[in-house]
């Protein structure tokens, strides 16, 4: 997969990952990488059953993953870059 995605500019695979949702998800993935456990544990004391912890937290993940990268990352990446 590896080869494929470097060997050509036509490469299936390269095309698929190049997509503007998976590079968006990729600009935001730190931001998921935190917030998750800590969303996913809560919602798990609440009790839902488990297609909800899911669906909720999948969104409240994404949400605020989105709204850190948005209002703190992208900034202090910006201050960094003028410095």
């Amino acid at each position: 997969m590896i080869i494929e995605v470097f060997a050509g500019h036509q490469s299936m695979v390269r095309k698929i990952l190049e997509t503007k949702w998976l590079v968006w998800v990729g600009t935001i993935s730190y931001g998921l990488y935190l917030w998750h456990y800590i969303i996913f544990l809560a919602l798990d004391s609440l009790d839902f059953n488990r297609y909800a912890d899911f669906v909720l937290g999948t969104l409240i993940s994404f949400f605020l993953a989105t709204l850190s990268y948005y209002a703190m990352e992208k900034p202090i990446l910006m201050l960094l870059r003028l410095a």
